[in-house]
């Protein structure tokens, strides 16, 4: 089992036999995790591709069946890129938020303090 099954896949991964000989199951794993967080990464990047290929045709058959009625386009700014625009957005709108908070703390305390020990 380990010759047919186990040691291909390792070797696939880029353990030589001799270091997979000499590793107990312990330390072969983080090769495997490292290999895993590889595929899920490709994944996301051919994930990703799919949308800007669906974008890109939905753009150009749209645009060659409604013609110039048709408003819509390719996306301005790569994916990663709206994204962290739109959570410095965000960002900002819930430090504004946090901010209030505090204040209507502090003043509630303060309202408090005043009540039980007088101005």
């Amino acid at each position: 089992m380990v010759f047919n099954e186990i040691l291909p896949f390792y070797l696939m991964i880029g353990i030589s036999k001799e270091e997979f000989m000499d590793s107990t199951p312990k330390e072969l794993e983080p090769y495997k995790k490292a290999y895993e967080y590889k595929q899920k990464e490709k994944d996301c990047d051919m994930w990703q591709m799919g949308i800007y290929v669906l974008n890109a045709v939905s753009v150009a058959v749209n645009g060659a069946l409604i013609g110039k009625k048709y408003k819509g386009e390719y996306l301005k700014k790569p994916l990663m890129i709206e994204k962290e625009d739109h959570e410095e957005e965000i960002t900002e709108e819930k430090i504004k938020e946090e901010r209030k908070k505090l204040l209507m703390q502090l003043q509630t305390m303060q309202v408090n303090f005043e009540m039980n020990h007088g101005k």
